[in-house]
Parts: C-alpha cells; structure tokens; sequence
C-alpha cells in the first residue's frame, strides 16, 4: 500500500510519524500489511504531475492534503464528500481505480471530540472564534449537530459575515450571525466556545486576544473548545479556565481526523476504541518530545537495541541522536575492543564517564549509553536528574539471540570485549551474570520498555507512547 502527504512546507508534519504509526499496529493483526507513507513537498505547478502519478500508480490508497494545496486540488477531484463541498476546501483524498474524491476530517475530528466530552449542541448557543477554513469546518459541524444559534466573532475582518450567510442557508434550522462588538456578545448566554483561529500557537506573555471572555454569561457546565493542539495548554483554554469553564485541547481531533483518514482508505478498523487511545498516547508523547527540550537516555545490556532504537526515536522526534560508544571511540580515536585491549576497562570506563559529563544536558537529544555506563552512582544520579532515563529490558536469551544475529564475524565477539574468546554457551552465561549485577541499577530508570518481542522500530513507537501517557498524567494533576 501507498499513500503521502502533500504540502509546502511538509517536512514539518506529523502524518509520517501518524501513519506509520498506524501501519505498525495494523501490522499486529495483519502480519503482511506494509504501508510506504511519504511526505512529498508540492508547488502549485506540480499538483497536476502529482495527480497523473498518482491514478497510475498500483495500490495507491490516497493522500493527505495540507497547506497550500487545501482548496487549489479542488479541480483535480473527480467527487467530493457533502462536507468538502460545502467547506470548500479538502484535506483528504481517497484513490480508487484511478477515481479522485475528497474529504475534509475536520468536520469528523470535531464531532467525535464533542461526543467525547459528553456534549451535544443541539439547540444550544455556541460562539464560534475564526473565520477560515477551520471555522467554515466548525459551523458546517455545529450545523448538522442542529446547534440553536452559532454566533462568529471575527472583528478583524468581513469574513465572519461571509461564513454566517453561507452557512445559514445550507443549515436553516441553526442561527448563523456574525458579531463584531464584545458588548453586543455579552447579550447571549453561551454553552460551548470554540477557538478556531491560530492564535495560542506560539503565546506572548502581553497577549490579550481571549480577555473578553471574561465578560461573556456562560450557561453551567459550559465548554470551550480549542482546535489548536499544540501546545498542550494554549492562551485560550487558560483564559477559559480562569472564566470556570471546562475545556478540551485540539489533540483529540486531531487523532480522529487520522482515524477519520484510516477509515476512508481501509475502512474503520475493529480496534477503533483502543486503536483511538494508543494513537492519543503516541501522539502525545510525540509532541512532548517536539516541544520539550529535557534529553533521553537509553541504557540496557549489550543487544538490547539502544543505538537502532535511538535513531529511529531521534528520526521521529526530530531530535539529535547521540550515541556514547561512537562518542568514546572518537575521543580515544580507536575501537573500543582497542581501547580495552590495550588499556584496560577502567581506563575506558574513565573515558566513558567524562563523555556522559559532556553530553548528558546536551538540550532535545538522545543519548545511547553503554550497558556499563550505570556503574557508577554518580552516573547515575546525574543521568536521571539531567533527563529521562529508559531502561530497554530484555531476557539473556533474547541479548544473545540478538548478539549472534547481528554479529559479522566467527566467534560473535566485534566490538563486545566482554564477550571476547567466548563459546555460545559462556556467552550467555555471560550475559546473564552481568544482567543479574547491573538489573538493579537499569531499573532505577524513569522508565523501562520490554523488548523481548519487538523489533527496534517498535521499541521506539512503545516508548512515544509511554511518555505520551505519563504526559497526559501529569496535565491531568
């Protein structure tokens, strides 16, 4: 299966990450399932080579449309969904036989988010904050949901009055007005508030924008709404939660657009109830690691993973992997078995503890640390207060599966002096003696994944998830 995601700029997005993700666990069901998700930069003049690729290519599921591109492929679309045409603008396109149609999931990530909450608009008063094309999503939602009354607040343009009058004769049984003045506002009591507009995105200490809230009549039980999902906690919904209301971020539908997306191509998956959580959790995690700089340290015995599983984590978080043996043998400027061989552990073990000391607060890193890199309690104690210490667990067995699986030469032994001049049989005798001494130390980790059945990649999406729920955990508090 094929699919992609189009835009200017695109190297920024998450759909990569998303939909790899999902690929993974439809992969748990489906052993043979593989997906090839792209991210190709488009300009406008290459939408139509794009398209003409795209209809000729086999098994190509669709594509996700992001900015520029939104409304500018409407004319390559041979069908579009009821929603799309009413918004105007698509951000999901389904390929079958050569045969276009468009979708936009925004109307869906909203309306399950609302479900979600418990909330239901009908014939309630809702202020709807924006005018664009996430706001014309919103009405059309609130619209078919049979809202009483949708009020736009857009004073810095006309586009509110635009979006009101269109949407009025597409749902005549819901109030679209457009409201200019914050007094006028004052004289309706609303139930739900929605954030459709970009500010909150990247907040200033002096920003004011959502103050008038303050002065709104609000019904009890009231909820706002913000359609931005990152940052985790925007302007809008602090300012919403000084004024008693109940909020909810954008991350939700944000998850339900891709689910929304999932189901479009493949149809909805049975799992769509746990599948929708453990995208929640990676998602959020995700963006922990994209928005905060705290590093990450990866230990565990020799096998367990920690350089594979540290590229493939920097690769999805966009941070700066860093990995302490290479780090060691540039600073010795020789093989580690070299280093021992010729001057003992201890003098490697120096080498290692200093190249720690410099790289443990390098800001939005990953760090693979060497399996005795824990031995001393000073390393120790540095590590878990500078970042967050991963423990990648793993059986004896599984080590020296791995050990012998990736090893390139006879005796199994490159770069493992520990190991060196050993049988099979002591090998693992080996090994296990050294997990049973050093166990103690890698569980004093922030946190420890269990690989024994999985493969680096996946190692890499568990921990995303893991610190995606420890994240929400602590928001919640």
């Amino acid at each position: 299966m094929k699919a992609a995601v189009i835009g200017s700029p695109v190297s920024h997005s998450l759909s990569p990450a998303i939909f790899g993700f999902l690929a993974s666990e439809a992969k748990k069901v489906e052993n043979s399932f593989t997906l090839d998700y792209t991210a190709q930069e488009l300009s406008n003049s290459q939408l139509s080579t794009f398209v003409s690729s795209v209809k000729e290519t086999p098994n190509f599921l669709g594509f996700n449309v992001t900015l520029p591109h939104k409304e500018t492929i409407l004319p390559f679309l041979d069908h579009q969904s009821e929603e799309a045409n009413c918004i105007g603008a698509v951000n999901v396109v389904h390929v079958n036989q050569g045969s276009l149609k468009g979708y936009n999931t925004d109307c869906f990530g909203i309306e399950k988010t609302l479900d979600e909450c418990q909330f239901d608009p009908k014939q309630k008063n809702v202020l709807l904050i924006g005018a664009g094309g996430a706001a014309k999503a919103t009405a059309y939602t609130l619209g078919k949901l049979g809202a009483k009354q949708v009020i736009v607040y857009n004073p810095r343009s006309t586009r509110g009055q635009k979006l009101a009058s269109t949407f009025a004769r597409v749902f005549p049984g819901t109030s679209y007005r457009a409201i200019s003045d914050q007094a006028e506002l004052a004289l309706t009591s609303f139930s739900l508030v929605i954030n459709a507009t970009p500010v909150g995105m990247k907040e200033s200490a002096d920003d004011r924008t959502f103050d008038f809230l303050s002065t709104l009549p609000f019904t009890s039980n009231a909820l706002a709404f913000d359609l931005i999902y990152t940052p985790a906690d925007t302007l809008f919904l602090k300012t919403a939660r000084a004024c008693g209301l109940k909020t909810i971020g954008g991350l939700p539908m944000f998850v339900w657009q891709a689910l929304g997306t999932w189901s479009i191509w493949l149809g909805e998956p049975p799992n769509l109830k746990r599948l929708r959580t453990e995208l929640g959790d990676f998602l959020q995690g995700l963006l922990y690691l994209r928005e905060n700089s705290l590093p990450l340290f990866l230990t565990g015995l020799m096998g367990a993973g920690k350089s594979d599983v540290g590229a493939t984590l920097a690769a999805l978080s966009k941070r700066t992997f860093l990995d302490a043996d290479a780090l060691i043998e540039q600073a010795a400027n020789s093989s580690i078995a070299e280093v021992f061989e010729r001057k003992g552990e201890s003098h490697f073990r120096s080498i290692e503890k200093d190249i720690i000391q410099r790289h443990c607060k390098t800001p939005a890193s990953i760090l693979a640390l060497g399996g005795g890199a824990l031995g001393e309690e000073s390393t120790l104690r540095a590590l878990t207060q500078a970042g967050i210490l991963i423990y990648l667990r793993a059986k004896p067995e599984t080590l020296h599966q791995r050990l012998t699986r990736n090893s390139t030469t006879p005796d199994q032994t490159a770069g493992r002096p520990l190991l060196k001049g050993l049988s099979p049989a002591e090998q693992l005798q080996k090994l296990t003696a050294l997990l049973e001494i050093r166990a103690p130390q890698y569980e004093r980790a922030n946190l420890a994944i269990d690989t024994d059945l999985l493969n680096p990649d996946q190692v890499a999406l568990a921990i995303i998830q893991n610190l995606g729920r420890n994240y929400a955990k602590t928001l919640a508090a």
